[in-house]
């Protein structure tokens, strides 16, 4: 009887043991499939952030929103192992609504931006813009003052910095 017995509780013993095996083996597939989908999640999110880039710099190239532009701005475009479709809205001469859908390996993301033109640029023709703020930690105001800038080159300016401007707030070329 004590034999049967101890056979019973190492039964239940196996049992229990395999029980929680297969738990954590469920458990662990599941987080594998789940950081699988947050990764497609995440191309899918990139894609649609690329996709919103190239839709600004084009709509960047035209004077008018309202003319001349299609309504679907882009259509299943493939990049970085993404696709996405961009289809505009409710033109104005300076603001529009972008209808963004990226999707990679079944996930998709979608977007609905409104993209303002920027108004108080100094010249459209120059598409490219970075603001630099110089703060003066004196109580005394700075005239003729110098200042160290360094100024990285991007790939959308020229070797030799020929077209690189400075503006004030203002809009006044420096």
């Amino acid at each position: 009887m004590m034999r049967g017995a101890a056979l019973l509780l190492l039964l239940l013993f196996i049992s229990a043991v395999l029980l929680m095996v297969m738990g954590l083996y469920t458990q662990t597939v599941g987080s594998i499939r789940y950081t699988g989908y947050l990764r497609k999640r995440e191309a899918a999110l990139s894609g649609a952030e690329s996709a919103l880039a190239r839709t600004r710099f084009v709509l960047s190239l035209y004077d008018d929103w309202r003319l001349n532009l299609p309504d679907s701005l882009f259509v299943d475009e493939k990049f970085d192992g993404c696709r996405y479709s961009v289809t505009l809205s409710g033109r104005k001469q300076n603001e529009v609504t972008a209808e963004i859908v990226a999707s990679s390996e079944g996930s998709s993301v979608r977007l609905r931006v409104r993209i303002r033109r920027v108004t108080d640029w100094w010249n459209f023709n120059w598409t490219v813009r970075r603001r630099i703020t110089i703060t003066n930690t004196t109580d005394a105001p700075l005239t003729d003052y110098q200042v160290r800038l360094v100024v990285p080159l991007y790939s959308q300016m020229q070797p030799d910095f020929d077209d690189l401007r400075f503006v004030t707030s203002t809009g006044t070329l420096l």
